[in-house]
């Protein structure tokens, strides 16, 4: 089973502006699911930024509470005890949140529905593929 993880990084560019690195903390059965060509550090928006330092104070909170129990994985997003996530906690969470959508029924969604439908609002409002690709950082087919 696949784990993949977003750690806690600092770019060296950008004035200390933080980043989030890319597959640094990927482990998989049987071998790694990254290639050195697609480790890479993405430029995060300034809101983006705002919301991880808010999100970086809570899981620091969540230390505190967690006492003992946690684990420091250096993780961006983790367990309440600071372990790695697996799918089926993430789904979890993902339905749990959209239960307050009014409209939405949860069961049917999937994180990975997410993408998809970011794909189809931007296609649909007439963005070009091209930006879409960029914004979803998937490769343009060969």
């Amino acid at each position: 089973m696949p784990c993949v993880g977003f750690t806690w990084t600092w770019s060296a560019s950008g004035c200390g502006s933080p980043g989030v690195g890319c597959g640094v903390a990927v482990c998989r059965v049987g071998g790694d699911t990254k290639t050195a060509k697609s480790r890479r550090t993405i430029a995060l928006s300034g809101l983006a930024v705002a919301v991880l330092h808010r999100h970086r104070a809570a899981q620091t909170a969540a230390r505190f509470a967690a006492g003992s129990s946690w684990q420091d994985s250096g993780l961006v997003f983790t367990s309440r005890v600071g372990t790695m996530l697996d799918a089926s906690n993430v789904r979890d969470a993902f339905r749990s949140a959209l239960t307050l959508v009014p409209g939405i029924e949860p069961a049917e969604w999937t994180p990975r529905d997410l993408r998809h439908s970011f794909a189809s609002i931007m296609s649909e409002r007439g963005v070009p593929l091209e930006e879409i690709r960029g914004c979803s950082a998937t490769r343009a087919p060969p």
